[in-house]
């Protein structure tokens, strides 16, 4: 019994490291891995292309949210996913919906009151 617990909590833990052993199926028989993808080489696919978000070295300082209190660079990611990467746009923003959208335990509206307050006089 303690054996199988070893055997458990290794396969747990190092669930990462690749394993060319056999294994065995659902149904408890061992067999040897088989290859499910062809052997050919083919270029992968081309990604598709998309709006690259600016970085914070093409961004001008004015409008780099992280320089307000309590923004991060989480938060900055955050507000720019919701349409908010200026200091203009923050400050037209409603603390209510923001503080609703961003769904985050300790941003209230209160808090993102004071981001609107301070966006305002850097707007």
């Amino acid at each position: 019994m303690f054996g199988e617990f070893v055997r458990q909590w290794c396969r747990l833990v190092f669930w990462w490291v690749p394993s060319d052993q056999k294994h065995q199926n659902e149904q408890g028989n061992t067999e040897p891995k088989k290859r499910t993808e062809p052997a050919t080489t083919q270029s992968p696919p081309a990604p598709a292309e998309s709006a690259p978000e600016p970085s914070r070295a093409t961004t001008s300082p004015e409008d780099d949210l992280t320089a307000i209190k309590g923004i991060g660079p989480t938060m900055d990611k955050r507000l720019r996913a919701m349409g908010i990467r200026t200091f203009a746009d923050l400050a037209a923003a409603d603390a209510q919906q923001v503080a609703r959208k961003l769904n985050s335990r300790p941003v209230t509206a209160a808090r993102v009151g004071e981001w609107i307050a301070e966006a305002k006089k850097r707007s």
